[in-house]
This record gives C-alpha cells, sequence and structure tokens, in this order.
C-alpha cells in the first residue's frame, strides 16, 4: 500500500509542476496577446493612412525635387504653417516611411545601377 501510496504523491506533485508551468506560460501568453493587438491597431492606421501618404510623398518628390535646397526649405515651412493653421491636416506623415524600409531603397538603387553598368 505504500508504493501505490508514493506513487500517488508523485504524481500529485507532477501535476503541480505541471500547473505552475501552464500557468507561467499562459501569463506571458497574455501579454503577448497584448502586444499583438497593439501592432494590429498601429498597421490599421498605417494602412488607412497609405493613399494620403503615397499621394503627398508623389507631390514632394515631383514638385520639390526640381527646386533647389533653399526653396525647398521655404516650402516646407509653408507646408508646417499651413499644417500649424489646420488648413491642412497630417498625422505623422514622413516621407521615408512612405518610399520603403531604408535597406530595401538601397538594395534597389543597387540593382538599377548595376543594370545600368
Amino acid at each position: 500500500m505504500s508504493k501505490k501510496k508514493k506513487d500517488l504523491e508523485d504524481s500529485i506533485d507532477q501535476c503541480r509542476q505541471k500547473m505552475e508551468r501552464a500557468e507561467k506560460l499562459i501569463g506571458g501568453l497574455g501579454g503577448e496577446q497584448e502586444n499583438w493587438r497593439t501592432s494590429s491597431n498601429n498597421l490599421d492606421f498605417r494602412l488607412q493612412q497609405l493613399p494620403g501618404d503615397v499621394l503627398i510623398s508623389a507631390s514632394i518628390i515631383t514638385y520639390l525635387g526640381a527646386v533647389n535646397n533653399e526653396q525647398r526649405s521655404v516650402r516646407c515651412v509653408l507646408f508646417d504653417r499651413l499644417q500649424a493653421r489646420s488648413i491642412i491636416q497630417i498625422v505623422l506623415y514622413v516621407l521615408r516611411f512612405s518610399l520603403g524600409l531604408p535597406s530595401k531603397v538601397a538594395t534597389a538603387h543597387r540593382r538599377v545601377r548595376d543594370s545600368a553598368q
């Protein structure tokens, strides 16, 4: 009878240890769920902003690419004033985010350069 009792006690201890590990794992995953939810919301926001960002990027590249640095600075100040007065409203616009990751842009430049040679 004592062997059976010892086996049962060992089994109970193993179950407790498994339950503690499972609770720790579930607790850790709960934090991950919040991280994923936040990332998903950020992605949804960026996707909603994307069409406007592309339009602004195309305008900047088209109209400011042809002027010198001094004229570009003047126009950027004007742009900031319009935004400060709520004449135009842009949320978190950054040109380089619309253009792509720097590493991918650099790779594309190398490919174009290499194909031209």
